[in-house]
């Protein structure tokens, strides 16, 4: 007879499969925990993604707004001064005539009081030859007088 085939031994393969099986489950908990790990290190990044872009957002619409409001007081402000400037010289043209106008009348009497004032120091000059000789011919009288 021929010999019979050895007994297959299950237990040497159920021993090998239980730590093929075994090692199996640990490294699929490992993936497992590493694909946890990385998907709750993405939800971080995307969620400070979502802040550094809210925070972005909230910043440029500040900017925007204090962008807007000081072109509009820098309107305000050229207006402003333009009106002033517009308002000095309608101001500037009113008064003009009139100081020119008041200028050339005070010339006039400027003149006419220096005419006046020369024909009075003419007129006292005249005056003082007068009295001068006056004074002179009384002079003369009584010089006469006490030689007598």
């Amino acid at each position: 007879m021929q010999d019979a085939p050895p007994p297959l031994t299950t237990e040497a393969l159920v021993q090998q499969s239980l730590s093929t099986r075994t090692e199996l489950e640990t490294w699929i908990e490992a993936q497992k925990s590493r694909i946890l790990e990385e998907k709750r290190y993405d939800q971080l990044q995307a969620q400070e993604h979502t802040r550094a872009t809210d925070e972005a957002q909230r910043k440029r619409e500040e900017l925007q707004q204090s962008h807007q409001a000081l072109a509009a007081s820098t309107i305000l402000w050229i207006r402003s001064a333009l009106l002033l400037s517009y308002g000095r010289r309608a101001e500037k043209s009113k008064k003009e005539p009139v100081v020119k106008e008041l200028f050339g009348k005070t010339m006039q009497e400027d003149a006419k009081l220096k005419q006046l004032l020369a024909g009075a120091c003419t007129d006292c000059a005249y005056e003082l030859k007068d009295w001068i000789k006056c004074l002179l011919t009384s002079f003369s009288v009584f010089v006469s007088l006490a030689g007598q």
